[in-house]
């Protein structure tokens, strides 16, 4: 004598399941859950101003040397030079040309940091070619 025993629900309806759950709806979704209210809790930071800043001996051997990148956000620029001879400069321009062939502007010992080329944007290259011993150069650049 053979039994048969079933458990659990024994009706394959998947198919009708299934195709309640992918029928299209006739009616339009309502509004009312895709809207919603928020209140603004965001402030506004003001963007405060970055330091880069540098330090560097050069000798008189040396090529010419960009020490400030072109910064269209830069506000100032202080430079320092700190040299071991009171008659000791660097040359200080625009251009790596500038500063090689001594056409530049010569800036000797500074006691202190100087405020140099407000409202300048572009880079700054110096060199030391006609200096005697090797020369410090400490710079600030305030930029945006």
């Amino acid at each position: 004598m053979t039994t048969t025993l079933y458990t659990g629900d024994t009706n394959d309806d998947d198919g009708t399941v299934l195709d309640d759950l992918l029928q299209n709806v006739s009616n339009p979704p309502d509004r009312a859950f895709a809207e919603s209210t928020y209140k603004d809790l965001s402030i506004t930071v003001k963007p405060s101003n970055r330091m880069v800043s540098g330090h560097m001996t050069v000798y008189p051997a040396w090529t010419p040397t960009r020490i400030i990148n072109e910064d269209l956000e830069r506000l100032s620029i202080y430079i320092m030079v700190i040299t071991m001879k009171p008659a000791d400069y660097i040359n200080i321009g625009d251009s790596r040309t500038q500063v090689d062939q001594d056409f530049a502007g010569r800036m000797y010992a500074t006691p202190s940091p100087v405020e140099m080329f407000r409202g300048y944007t572009g880079p700054i290259w110096l060199s030391a070619i006609n200096a005697i011993d090797e020369i410090t150069v400490n710079w600030w650049s305030i930029t945006k």
